[in-house]
């Protein structure tokens, strides 16, 4: 068993090493080719933000979208905030309270189903998120915009 255990931490080892050489190479290519950082860069995360928004409702982390984009999950971290001013959850979350307030206005959902379909998947914390970047409860909400449209 230990010499398993030791294989696979060594394993793991190797891998950050090669991942690390291969975004070394990378910037060589990309210095080589006369490409500047912020490009790509700027191609990297706009990569990042197409799979976030298609999969946000779902249970996503920052190192999967690392993966998906081919760079070590620090890394994607650093240059996510970088270009988009806010952290990796921060931006999920904003994109999920963004459609839950559509959802909100727009539909007779319960609050808990909507939590739900927009990839919270724990009401208590949904309402916590929610109140934290609206001001108010998502109930708060939908009274709010029902009693602005006179309904």
């Amino acid at each position: 068993m230990a010499i398993v255990l030791c294989i696979s931490g060594s394993l793991k080892t190797f891998d950050l090493i090669l991942q690390k050489m291969f975004e070394e190479d990378l910037v060589t290519i990309i210095e080589k080719l006369g490409l500047d950082h912020e490009e790509t860069n700027d191609w990297l995360i706009e990569r990042a933000l197409e799979y976030i928004r298609q999969f946000y409702r779902e249970p996503i982390k920052a190192s999967e979208v690392a993966n998906v984009v081919n760079i070590s999950a620090n890394y994607f971290s650093t240059i996510f905030r970088q270009k988009t001013g806010k952290t990796f959850n921060e931006y999920v979350n904003l994109l999920r309270v963004n459609e839950a307030r559509k959802l909100l206005s727009e539909t007779s959902l319960r609050v808990g189903v909507i939590a739900n379909n927009v990839g919270f998947h724990e009401y208590k914390y949904f309402v916590e998120v929610f109140k934290k970047f609206t001001g108010m409860t998502p109930t708060e909400y939908r009274n709010l915009y029902n009693r602005e449209l006179g309904g």
